[in-house]
């Protein structure tokens, strides 16, 4: 199994002309990845880790890996560990928690469902990964998303990682994905909410960073940030234009009268529904830990929030607070709330 998904990986076309992965429809014509969903099948729980090891290698094949991967119950498999109802369960048995449980649901696999729920996860967010899961099994979907909500209300805290890892993966993937996940309430609230543990609270940070900006180099959703963090220099600065003096502690008066994107118009174009989707992003991650209590208030208070955590001598939580802030920074609304709030100077200099 391990050398067919080697194959498959391979680059470059069998008779060595052409690019991307021609090898992957090969192994799949000629049934050699169907030893990968053989693994699947075996009660021995560390045949199925190295068979999930070799499906997350399969998703780095993506576009070609997709339908592989959604169309030949791997993905069903992988749902049922993290919720613990059969593979072809609808996604209306999935239960929340003892109370909404299904009871046919033993519950999501002690050893394996965290990892089946990470990997759920970045399979998601392949290109088309969410529309191939629901053609494969209607409900695939939601399953995962109640998945993640019983994950990230968890006890534990190894439980809670898995599921900040596996939402901050889909969510960063798409502006679509991003609003699956907002359009969830329950789920908006287990990821977004602030624990008060360290590790738990850096990973929450930095996967909010990574959504709000996936492509910043130093966004790190769930690396450890003790090292190779954002330092204070790492901050844009506010931009000075013509009549706008450089930042002296307030915001710019062009940042000021910025417009709100809340509620933003119909027929803007892509860039503009992504600059809301980030916003709205930002304000549930206000809303969700007690900062903004009415419509256009408290964005200085979870500005303020993620200051104070930067200023704190826990370099994890640290570092992940200016990640989070490098993020804002990536559009004007960022700025100006960022640069209303008088703290972010000193933390700049």
């Amino acid at each position: 199994a391990d050398l067919a998904v080697s194959l498959a990986l391979t680059p470059g076309a069998p008779q060595g002309g052409g690019g991307g992965l021609p090898w992957f429809g090969l192994a799949a014509e000629e049934g050699l990845l169907d030893l990968v969903k053989g693994l699947v099948q075996k009660d021995d729980p560390l045949v199925q880790l190295a068979a999930m090891d070799l499906i997350g290698r399969l998703a780095s094949g993506g576009a070609a890996s997709v339908a592989f991967l959604f169309r030949g119950g791997l993905a069903r498999w992988l749902v049922s560990l993290a919720d613990g109802l059969p593979p072809d369960a609808s996604g209306l048995d999935a239960g929340l928690g003892a109370g909404g449980a299904d009871s046919s649901s033993a519950g999501p696999d002690p050893i394996l469902g965290g990892g089946a729920l990470r990997l759920m996860g970045l399979m998601l967010s392949l290109p088309g990964g969410a529309a191939e899961a629901e053609r494969d099994q209607p409900g695939l979907v939601m399953r995962f998303l109640k998945a993640a909500i019983v994950f990230g209300d968890a006890r534990d805290e190894s439980a809670n990682l898995a599921s900040v890892e596996a939402v901050a993966h889909l969510a960063s993937s798409s502006r679509a994905n991003l609003e699956l996940v907002l359009g969830d309430p329950l789920l908006t609230r287990s990821w977004l909410t602030l624990p008060s543990r360290t590790h738990h609270k850096a990973a929450v940070l930095h996967s909010i960073a990574h959504a709000l900006s996936p492509r910043l180099e130093s966004s790190t959703p769930f690396a450890a940030a003790g090292g190779g963090g954002l330092s204070p220099g790492d901050l844009p600065q506010p931009p000075v234009t013509e009549g706008n003096p450089a930042f002296s502690g307030h915001p710019p008066a062009a940042q000021a009268s910025a417009p709100s994107l809340e509620g933003s118009a119909a027929g803007e174009g892509p860039e503009e529904e992504e600059e809301a989707r980030r916003k709205r992003l930002w304000l549930a991650f206000g809303r969700c830990n007690g900062c903004m209590p009415g419509e256009g208030q408290g964005e200085g208070q979870a500005v303020g929030l993620l200051v104070d955590m930067a200023r704190r001598p826990i370099p994890e939580v640290k570092h992940a607070a200016y990640d989070f802030l490098r993020a804002l920074a990536k559009d004007e609304w960022g700025l100006t709330a960022m640069y209303g709030y008088g703290g972010v100077a000193e933390i700049v200099e």
